[in-house]
């Protein structure tokens, strides 16, 4: 018994991994629960009730939304720091490291015009990947099987975003916001703020209003994904697999029926 448990903390045991996986966890942890809590709020808030997008049945029901809170906070609290502390390997090989001594960590901190440089290429990487594996998912022989999880939401809240399935966490999302660090061989600072700014853009996305400026600053131009957008995606299951803007959706044609909607319902109100 006590040979196992030496091979066990031998092989299996890494205080570096540990630490990594605890910091960057708690990052995480903080950052997507203080955007749940910020757009729940907001929806509280009677005169914001004018930028909720939709306002007819059926909504999410209570059993669905409990499955969807049990499943993150598992995912939270059990499976994301295992999987962070077993894939630390392959965020070392690819520039990330962990810290003990603020002050030194600071001094390796790079630059605001690089950071903002890498920021926006990542952006970039992360829309095109998250478009065309976000579009495969919807293709008709596996979407039932995948993505049709994700659907189960026709109204978006907050709380929806992470209920996907485990092959679509992996291949949609984690590797669309990674990618772009990875190659890069960002500094740490830069792979969280990204990982950080995908959150809360994903959190937006899925709130169910459509907030103005500065309450919500991912509609600041006309071709990001904004809530609307992503809501009618959900809604209407199609078109709109865009991530933070909607060029590939542009360019490849498949907004055309969000363009034509959001005419009528222009048409309707004027």
């Amino acid at each position: 018994m006590e040979s196992v448990r030496s091979f066990l903390a031998e092989k299996l045991w890494d205080p570096e991994a540990f630490k990594f996986a605890a910091q960057l966890n708690t990052v995480l942890l903080v950052v997507f629960w203080f955007f749940i809590g910020y757009y729940y709020a907001l929806s509280k808030i009677p005169f914001l009730q004018r930028y909720k997008i939709q306002n007819k049945p059926p909504y999410p029901s209570e059993k669905l939304v409990r499955e969807c809170l049990v499943e993150t906070l598992l995912n939270h609290f059990i499976l994301r720091p295992i999987l962070l502390y077993f894939t630390w390997p392959v965020f070392k090989r690819f520039g990330a490291e962990v810290f003990d001594d603020v002050a030194a960590y600071l001094t390796s901190v790079p630059t605001i015009g690089t950071i903002a440089f890498q920021v926006a290429i990542c952006m970039q990487i992360d829309d095109f990947w998250f478009y065309w594996s976000h579009r495969l998912l919807h293709h008709r022989s596996i979407y039932k099987y995948i993505h049709k999880k994700h659907h189960e939401f026709r109204h978006t809240i907050p709380i929806a975003v992470e209920y996907a399935h485990p092959v679509e966490d992996f291949i949609s999302n984690t590797v669309s916001t990674l990618l772009g660090p990875f190659i890069l061989r960002s500094h740490l600072l830069v792979l969280v703020l990204i990982v950080c700014l995908k959150l809360w853009q994903s959190i937006d996305a899925h709130c169910g209003f459509n907030y103005p400026i500065p309450i919500s600053p991912w509609s600041v131009v006309k071709f990001m994904d904004s809530a609307s957008a992503h809501d009618y995606h959900h809604s209407h299951n199609v078109g709109n697999y865009g991530g933070y803007f909607m060029f590939w959706d542009m360019i490849c044609g498949t907004d055309k029926a969000y363009k034509e909607y959001q005419r009528k319902h222009k048409l309707r109100k004027d």
